[in-house]
């Protein structure tokens, strides 16, 4: 399982943005993403890229910085991935994600789509069309309470990183309401708040095709402050120790060396893998290849009896696998267990 971050903004094409694409892809790389997708402001946006451009300079600017960044990380075995954050009048913003950059340079035209023809085209493109932040309250929102229509969308940000609580409540509810799959995004301005959200998927996502795959055949969960969460609300959850606390103990002190990819699949597949759902129950895929080490494994369940017995939880929480791999030091064992972070709670 790997953990990406889907709305982040950078320095070179986001006026808000505060960190270069090279320092976010160092900011990923130290809070163990497997990789990040740019989601920059466009056009109608709080773009940093100026509109007397013609199109294809203007386009040029956002390709390279994403190619840029894509290089960088290379270092890192690090995923990088394009997408952007389109404003649609009034304070309120769509999110793309699947397209590629020269999609958008052959389509000089997308710069006067409505809504409904934008959706229409990145989904004729193979994209992905998304509501950000459906009900963000800021001086600059024009009537915060009404959302764009969600008939013209595939997906809701039911979680931004920076919403107020409610905002997000309220997002979560129009996804069930209108029976769209959410996602999570932290909505990231500058390198040192990367590590709070994002998407856990089942499989590494390289390429923009390979973004709109997972999130069409919902092979992903959310990634919600630490706690992962089936995109579909009618399912369960399952409440998880914050992410920032394991990573600290678990990679920044024991596995510096490790690349991105392969800290994130050690985290997720050797300390965390037991707390997902099955693949019968999220509908995700296994890896073509059985003998793959990436390859998604079944939780394997211990009875609550054994466990109450060893004193790691009580007759209220429903424990499953609390055993953490030999590479975790005792030390942190004995202050997860201590804290309950062992114990996974049915809410």
């Amino acid at each position: 399982m790997y953990l990406y971050e889907i709305h982040l903004h950078t320095s070179g094409c986001s006026a808000c943005g505060s960190s270069t694409a090279e320092e976010m892809v160092d900011a990923a790389h130290a809070a163990g993403y497997a990789g990040i997708v740019f989601s920059n402001h466009f056009f109608h946006g709080n773009t940093a890229v100026s509109r007397d451009l013609p199109w294809h300079g203007f386009m040029e600017v956002y390709r390279q910085d994403y190619l840029a960044a894509k290089r960088y990380a290379e270092k890192y075995d690090m995923d990088v991935l394009f997408g952007i954050e389109e404003g649609m009048g009034n304070g309120k913003e769509v999110l793309i994600y699947g397209l590629t950059p020269e999609v958008l340079i052959n389509c000089p035209d997308f710069l006067n789509f409505n809504l409904y023809e934008m959706s229409k085209f990145v989904r004729e493109n193979g994209g992905i069309f998304a509501c950000a932040h459906p009900f963000r309250n800021r001086s600059y929102i024009v009537d915060p309470d009404i959302p764009l229509d969600p008939a013209a969308f595939d997906f809701i940000e039911v979680h931004n990183h920076f919403n107020q609580q409610d905002e997000n409540v309220r997002a979560a509810k129009l996804a069930k309401e209108n029976g769209l799959p959410g996602i999570a995004g932290g909505d990231i301005h500058s390198a040192s708040n990367l590590g709070t959200t994002g998407l856990v998927v089942y499989g590494r996502v390289r390429t923009a095709q390979a973004v709109a795959e997972a999130l069409r055949s919902s092979s992903y969960m959310l990634n919600i402050e630490g706690a992962l969460q089936n995109p579909e609300y009618s399912r369960k959850r399952w409440g998880f120790p914050p992410l920032s606390l394991l990573y600290r103990f678990l990679f920044d002190t024991e596995n510096q060396t490790q690349n991105s990819a392969e800290k994130s699949r050690t985290f997720y597949q050797n300390h965390l893998h037991s707390f997902a759902p099955s693949s019968s129950a999220t509908g995700c895929t296994e890896d073509d290849d059985p003998n793959s080490q990436h390859r998604y494994e079944k939780p394997r369940r211990k009875k609550a009896a054994d466990q109450q017995a060893n004193g790691k939880c009580n007759g209220n929480q429903s424990l499953i696998c609390t055993t953490f791999s030999h590479t975790a030091p005792s030390s942190v064992q004995s202050i997860l267990i201590r804290k309950g972070c062992l114990c996974a709670k049915k809410f």
